[in-house]
C-alpha cells in the first residue's frame, strides 16, 4: 500500500482494469510465482503459485477499495517481491482513515480465503482438515496466514505501516527509520528461529523477503534534483517554489528548502507552505510553529488569513486549540485595521 502524488512507473508487462482499478503486472511478478513452484516443488508448488497469485490480487483489492471509499483514486501494482495498491487521495487522510485502508487489504484476503474454505467443507481452524490436500494447504498458508502475518508490526507489512504512521506522528522525521531498524532486528530474529524449526521452515521464504526489503530500505538513497535545491533569496521565487515542492508531495524537500529560505527573508507566504508541508508528512504541532511564524512576519493579515482558510492540508486543524486562537487572532487584526 502506498500513498502517491503521480501514476508514473517503469514501464508495465501488461495492463488490465480490475472493479475499475488500472492493474500494472510486471514480469518480476511471474518470476516470483514461478519461483514459488521451484521453492515448494511438484503440485503443492503450482497450487500454492496459484493461491498466491489470486489472493494477492484480492488483498490489493482490498486496499484500493478502501482508499476509493474515501474519495481516493487507486493503482494496484504486481511485482517480483512486492505488490502495492498506490492511491491518490484528495485532501490529507486522517490516521484511523489511513488505518482502514491497511487493514482492508488483509480483511479482504482472509475473509475470502475462509469463506472459500468453508465451502469446500474445510475447517479453517482444524489442523487436520486444511491438511486433506495440497490445494486447501494452499488456499489456506496464501489467505489466512499471509493474511495475519501481514498484520504484524514490521515493515513492508500494513501492520507496520499502521505502527509506523504513530510512531512517526509522535516522533516526526524519526518513526520510519526507527520502525526500519526494528523490523530488521525482528525479522533477523524470526528467520533464524525459523531456520531451526523444522515444522515451521515453509514460513522462511517469506521472511527472506522481508528481509531482502528491510536491507534495501536501509541503503542511503541518492539525492534527488528536488533535494538539491537551494533557496535564491529571492522571497517570492522562493515561496513559489516551496508550495511547487508542496502540491509535487516532495515534503522533506519543500521542508528543508523552505525553512532555509525563511532564515533568509522571513516571508509569511513561505511559513504557509511550510506548515502544509509539515500537515502532509503528519506533524500538526510542526505546523502550528510555522504558522505562528507566518503570522509574526506578516504584513498583510487578511492575505495571510485567506491563505490559511484555502489550504486543504490544514483543514485537518480546525477544532485544535492553538490553530483556532491564530485565526481568531487574525480576523481580529484585520478588523482593527
Amino acid at each position: 500500500m502506498k500513498d502517491m502524488a503521480q501514476w508514473s512507473s517503469p514501464r508495465r508487462h501488461r495492463d488490465l482494469v480490475l472493479l475499475g482499478f488500472p492493474v500494472e503486472v510486471r514480469r518480476g511478478f511471474a518470476f516470483f510465482l514461478i519461483l514459488i513452484v521451484f521453492i515448494y516443488g511438484g503440485t503443492l508448488g503450482l497450487w500454492t503459485a496459484g493461491a498466491i497469485g489470486i489472493f494477492t490480487i484480492l488483498h490489493e483489492l482490498g486496499h484500493a477499495l478502501a482508499a476509493r471509499a474515501y474519495g481516493a483514486e487507486a493503482k494496484i501494482s504486481l511485482d517480483f517481491l512486492i505488490a502495492y495498491a498506490a492511491y491518490q487521495p484528495p485532501r490529507p487522510l486522517l490516521w484511523f482513515e489511513r488505518a482502514a485502508i491497511a487493514v482492508a487489504g488483509p480483511a479482504l484476503q482472509i475473509l475470502v480465503g475462509t469463506a472459500t474454505l468453508l465451502l469446500g467443507g474445510i475447517n479453517p481452524v482444524n489442523r487436520f482438515d486444511i491438511g486433506t490436500s495440497e490445494a486447501s494447504v494452499a488456499v489456506w498458508w496464501a489467505s489466512i496466514a499471509l493474511g495475519i502475518l501481514n498484520l504484524l508490526p514490521v515493515l513492508p507489512l500494513d501492520g507496520g505501516a499502521i505502527v509506523s504512521s504513530v510512531v512517526e506522528r509522535l516522533f516526526p522525521r524519526h518513526g520510519h527509520l526507527f520502525m526500519i531498524r526494528f523490523s530488521l532486528g525482528a525479522t533477523t530474529a524470526a528467520a533464524l528461529f525459523l531456520f531451526f524449526t523444522s515444522n515451521l521452515q515453509g514460513f522462511l521464504p517469506f521472511v527472506v523477503f522481508l528481509l531482502i526489503y528491510q536491507v534495501q530500505a536501509l541503503r542511503p538513497k541518492p539525492q534527488t534534483a528536488w533535494q538539491r535545491l537551494k533557496p535564491s533569496g529571492d522571497f517570492l521565487r522562493d515561496s513559489l517554489m516551496t508550495g511547487i515542492l508542496v502540491d509535487n508531495q516532495r515534503i522533506d524537500a519543500a521542508i528543508s528548502y523552505g525553512a532555509g529560505s525563511f532564515a533568509l527573508c522571513p516571508f509569511s507566504d513561505t511559513a504557509v507552505n511550510v506548515a502544509r508541508a509539515l500537515m502532509l508528512r503528519g506533524d500538526p504541532k510542526g505546523a502550528i510553529t510555522w504558522l505562528q511564524a507566518a503570522k509574526n512576519s506578516s504584513i498583510d493579515f487578511a492575505t495571510l488569513l485567506e491563505k490559511i482558510n484555502a489550504a486543504y492540508e490544514l483543514q485537518e486543524l480546525h477544532g485544535v486549540n492553538e490553530f483556532d486562537a491564530l485565526r481568531s487572532e487574525l480576523l481580529l487584526l484585520v478588523q482593527t485595521r
